[in-house]
């Protein structure tokens, strides 16, 4: 889309102002129409200004990380370590499988319980925050690769 619209803006300009072999409408337009189009070429300015505008950073992630002692830290605030680790431990949880209740119940004895085993990507989806973490590895440019889409 970007390509398109710098290509359109180059090809309007052409045809206002001109090219090395053809003369522009400025070239050869009566004064009487002066002003007529300024509020396109102001439309252009701005296109081209929003254009070239640079990416602003992307924002850290906020969402909250639970340590093995039970510390909450928020996951931007990981170091590039912990954040690996943690992305491999999950990975690794994965392969290995988790098993979740559900269904009301809180213990096996209770007739209600139920709970199923995932693995791989059905592991990764019912975990659900992995993509935070992949997303703020990718952020840092670190040197990770995730096995799973997110």
């Amino acid at each position: 889309m970007k390509k398109k619209l710098k290509k359109l803006i180059k090809l309007y300009e052409s045809v206002i102002y001109g090219t090395e072999k053809e003369i522009g409408l400025f070239n050869c337009y009566d004064t009487y129409y002066e002003g007529c189009w300024d509020d396109r070429l102001e439309k252009i300015e701005k296109l081209k200004n929003k254009l070239n505008k640079p990416k602003k950073e992307s924002k850290p992630i906020t969402y909250l990380h639970r340590t093995k002692n039970g510390k909450k830290i928020r996951i931007c605030d990981m170091d590039d370590n912990h954040l690996i680790n943690t992305l491999k431990m999950k990975e690794r949880n994965a392969e290995n499988g988790i098993t979740i209740g559900y269904s009301g119940g809180y213990h096996i004895s209770d007739f209600r319980y139920d709970e199923e085993t995932y693995y791989d990507q059905d592991a990764i989806d019912e975990i659900g925050n992995y993509k935070y973490y992949v997303l703020e590895a990718k952020r840092r440019n670190l040197d990770f690769t995730p096995k799973y889409k997110i």
